[in-house]
């Protein structure tokens, strides 16, 4: 049986990957209406509804995942094998920004690359931001893979089996990194649970990041859920039955099935960024102790914590400019790492002078704040 025929017979969905942030006036909940070929767009509290904020993106079926990122809102083109592109406020559309692909269905973003489902192929495809350097068997050897959402460093889809997970990079596939889920077509993830939809039991399931705690029935009652997406302070996702987005607080409590009434069809949903959030340190500088020439000396220990309004999309934690090869980071939570609001991170550093004097260097931290990068001033010397 074919993709498309499946498709018939089971009430797929496209699974939006998004990066969690705090709820904004100028932030949206974007859905994909399958049954109309549009995409729909919303404030954060549900209001200002525009079932076609987006149109004529392809024929009505064909339009079945959505994601945002900073600056573009990204679709699937099931028909036509491609992934679209445009601006935040829906011009510079182009449907066949990524060509080539295999039936494509979900689709997410990160700060460095496009991820989307193939599901005739059973592959995870991946491209740069600007569209090159496609590659549609990034990952490969998955049972019919429906959504896939990404967060600092791991890519997780659904399949028939379960959710999948992998590193950034590809390696470490593991189809059945969370089994046994009833029927999942949607799958999103934040800095502390990975969550889904169970056609099957009208759920959304909620496990933590290492694929422990596993709540099948985390939130009840929903209508044939087909995708799901989160921010910092609520879970949205797709009534198919009712033609609804439906949203909860982080918690699974105050559940409405119905916070966004009028859609046709939808499949795909996505939160977008809003703003960045802010990194700030425990402290400006690292100041080491005398250490012997050539020796390696005791770690200190430094906090970032995001003090922003939105999520903190961390890329690396480097030695840079100075006397760079006598620090050394020994130790990194914040690299390829988002933090929620409040949330935080460490690195250590270590001191070893390769010549006397003073030694200087400086710890950088880049990251999606508007303020990066960061730099923490470093200094020793030879005692």
């Amino acid at each position: 049986m074919g993709a498309r025929a499946r498709l018939a017979l089971v009430a797929t969905v496209a699974v939006v990957g998004c990066w969690g942030w705090a709820a904004q006036a100028d932030a949206f909940v974007y859905w994909a209406n399958n049954g109309s070929g549009a995409i729909g767009r919303a404030n954060l509290d549900g209001t200002g509804a525009n079932q076609g904020f987006m149109t004529g993106l392809r024929a009505p079926g064909d339009v079945s995942g959505v994601a945002v990122d900073g600056e573009h809102i990204y679709w699937t083109n099931l028909a036509a094998d491609t992934i679209g592109r445009a601006n935040l406020d829906g011009t510079g559309a182009n449907a066949r920004f990524i060509a080539g692909g295999s039936d494509p269905f979900g689709v997410s973003v990160d700060g460095r690359h496009i991820y989307w489902t193939n599901i005739a192929a059973g592959t995870i495809g991946r491209a740069n931001l600007d569209g090159s350097g496609a590659n549609q068997s990034f990952i490969t050897g998955s049972s019919f893979p429906s959504g896939v959402t990404v967060d600092g460093r791991h890519i997780y889809w659904n399949n028939y089996y379960g959710i999948g997970r992998a590193n950034l990079d590809g390696s470490g596939a593991d189809e059945n990194f969370i089994p046994w889920v009833a029927d999942s077509r949607g799958v999103a993830v934040d800095g502390r649970y990975v969550y889904w939809t169970s056609l099957a039991t009208n759920s959304i399931g909620r496990a933590n990041l290492d694929g422990s705690a596993i709540e099948a029935f985390f939130i009840e009652a929903a209508n044939e859920p087909f995708r799901v997406a989160v921010d910092a302070q609520h879970i949205y996702w797709t009534n198919g039955r009712t033609n609804t987005i439906a949203r909860a607080n982080l918690d699974g409590s105050g559940a409405d099935q119905s916070f966004i009434a009028g859609a046709n069809t939808p499949y795909g949903v996505a939160v977008d960024g809003g703003p960045a959030g802010s990194a700030v340190p425990s402290t400006a500088r690292l100041s080491f102790k005398p250490q012997p020439l050539g020796t390696l000396g005791p770690p200190q220990s430094l906090t970032i914590t995001n003090n922003g309004h939105g999520n903190l999309k961390i890329d690396a934690a480097r030695i840079t400019s100075g006397d760079v090869d006598d620090f050394l980071v020994s130790h990194d939570t914040c690299s390829q790492r988002t933090l929620t609001i409040a949330a935080t991170c460490a690195v250590h550093v270590r001191f070893g002078p390769s010549a006397t004097g003073d030694r200087q260097a400086m710890l950088t931290l880049t990251s999606d704040d508007p303020a990066a990068p960061l730099q923490i001033a470093l200094d020793g010397s030879v005692g």
